[in-house]
Formats: C-alpha cells, sequence, structure tokens
C-alpha cells in the first residue's frame, strides 16, 4: 500500500489530501479530510474503497486538483508504486475475504485467475 500526502490548495489549508494504491484492494484511491470539522464530518472525499474500483490514477489525481497541488509525474509515480507493491497478499487475513468479494467484480480474466489461485493456497 502507499500513501502520498498532496499539498492543499491555499484555500483548502484544513484538509489533509492523500492518494495512493492500495494492494489488497487492487485499486488507487484518493482520500480528503477535514482536519478542523468534528470526527464524524471530517470526510469530503473517499474514493477507490471498492476493490478494483480505479485502476488508474488519473482520473482520482483529477479530482484532487480543486483541493491540492500536483506534483508533476504524480501518475507515474503511482502507477510504479502499484507495479512495486503488487496485489498479491497471500497468507494475509483479509486475502480471501477480498479475492471472494472481489472475483464478480473483476474485469481483467488475468486478476481473476489471480485471485481464484490465492483461494486454492489459502484453503
Amino acid at each position: 500500500m502507499s500513501r502520498r500526502q498532496l499539498k492543499p490548495l491555499p484555500d483548502a489549508e484544513n484538509l489533509a489530501i492523500a492518494i495512493g494504491w492500495d494492494g489488497p484492494l487492487s485499486t488507487f484511491y484518493a482520500q480528503v479530510l477535514d482536519i478542523e470539522a468534528d470526527e464524524e464530518d471530517q470526510e469530503v472525499l473517499w474514493e477507490g474503497t471498492d476493490p478494483y474500483q480505479h485502476p488508474d490514477p488519473r482520473p482520482l489525481i483529477d479530482l484532487l486538483r480543486r483541493y491540492a497541488e500536483i506534483p508533476d509525474g504524480l501518475a507515474d509515480d503511482l502507477n510504479r508504486d502499484a507495479a512495486s507493491a503488487g496485489d498479491d497478499f497471500p497468507g494475509r487475513a483479509a486475502t480471501t475475504f477480498v479475492a471472494e468479494h472481489a472475483l464478480p467484480r473483476t474485469t481483467d480474466p488475468a486478476q481473476a485467475l489471480k485471485l481464484f489461485q490465492v483461494l486454492d493456497r489459502e484453503r
């Protein structure tokens, strides 16, 4: 899993902005929290909570442009993070759960096969 904190724009200094790769869910994610709000009201934006939801970081980067400065090469950096971290987590407690619930949603046959292999190893 990777997480990159982004610098808020001048009119968004009350926000904590992050983007990264979630290997167990095989998705990029973006998170914007209002750090001055009450805990239950902190979430401004949270994308990438479902398996395979965002296979490309660029749409998330576009969402974050209204909140944060976007460094040059961020999409390439995030894709390198994903390649480095991978999405193969055999032996971790949540792997089977994620695999079983992700299989109907995957659009990549190779990824589905990988998830079946993970399930076979863990059973």
